[in-house]
């Protein structure tokens, strides 16, 4: 939380803990990255002690067990008793995931494992996130761009043929190349695309796009909810924001609006609550469409842990999902 532009923690009561100092960061794999304002980084467990000591140019997040850190422009990984687990002697580092992190040496990227072992040769010039088990690499030429995908043993599950591709979704990327489409995580050219745009799959469906009008496609490529909405969003949470004559609202997977267009704007369900505007003003509705807490803050963000950021006569505090609020006292 943010007072006298000073940052600290609070708990699920709003019990404020711990000094408010210039820079904080969120706790994640129960740790957080704190900035002290003589220039020095460490990170802290949740009982406010400190894990790295304070020697480090850049610290960041714990994942897998593993927390990145930076010393005069090199990189390596420190564990939580303190250790430096994986020296520092990669010009970048990207965080664990799925037992594997990217890293770069020399100009050319490669992954590594929680012991630092090379799983793959450093000779890509990008290397993209991992997600559904696998990642997107390309290689720079002359005149071209090679792409394909790795798995984190390093091997190259699909070949680097295309020109271009984007990360797995829900169990499917988008390639273009000679054949341009949808595929599997096995390679296989699932979807053509004779559509003009695609969004990534997600809950089974994707959305496309045909004379600036917008539906939903399944895995198998068929058209399951009609081209007829002006703008069309991601499923979260079993239901897509939709927009249709400048309003927005909400539809199932059948394609039946659930939230007919009214608002203004709208935001994706998270934690079985959406925000949605009213002209100039933000509450939250429920799956069913009931405005659950009341259409009146200047502000609203998403819930997550149970909470959301309001903003109500320009003071900013949290609210549950029954809109109890919690303020600073």
């Amino acid at each position: 939380v943010l007072m006298n532009d000073r940052e600290g923690y609070i708990d699920k009561t709003g019990k404020l803990f711990g000094n408010f100092v210039q820079d904080l960061f969120p706790f994640c794999d129960g740790f957080a990255y704190f900035w002290f304002e003589h220039g020095y980084d460490c990170i802290i467990d949740k009982n406010l002690k400190r894990i790295t000591p304070l020697k480090y140019d850049t610290g960041y997040f714990f994942f897998d067990g593993l927390a990145r850190v930076g010393l005069n422009d090199k990189y390596g990984f420190v564990d939580k008793e303190e250790k430096e687990v994986i020296p520092l002697i990669y010009d970048k580092a990207e965080s664990f995931s799925d037992g594997v992190a990217q890293v770069l040496l020399n100009n050319f990227w490669g992954i590594i494992d929680r012991n630092g072992r090379n799983l793959t040769q450093f000779k890509y010039s990008e290397i993209g996130q991992f997600m559904d088990g696998l990642a997107r690499v390309l290689i720079y030429g002359n005149n071209s761009t090679s792409a394909g995908y790795i798995n984190n043993l390093g091997n190259e599950i699909i070949p680097l043929k295309y020109r271009r591709t984007r990360d797995f979704s829900d169990g499917m990327a988008l390639v273009e190349g000679k054949w341009s489409g949808f595929i599997d995580k096995e390679g296989n050219e699932i979807i053509p695309k004779y559509y003009f745009n695609f969004s990534d799959f997600k809950e089974g469906l994707a959305s496309i796009e045909i004379s600036n009008k917008r539906g939903f496609i399944d895995k198998a490529g068929k058209t399951v909810i009609p081209i007829i909405y002006d703008m069309a969003w991601q499923f979260s949470q079993g239901l897509a924001c939709i927009k249709l004559n400048n309003l927005w609202g909400f539809i199932d997977k059948i394609g039946f609006e659930v939230v007919k267009p009214r608002y203004t704007e709208v935001k994706d369900f998270k934690e079985e609550r959406a925000c949605v505007k009213l002209y100039d003003k933000w509450g939250y509705i429920d799956r069913i469409g009931n405005e659950i807490i009341p259409i009146f803050y200047e502000s609203a963000n998403d819930f997550i842990n149970g909470f959301a950021k309001v903003k109500l006569n320009n003071n900013s505090f949290y609210i549950d999902k029954n809109g109890r609020e919690f303020r600073e006292k």
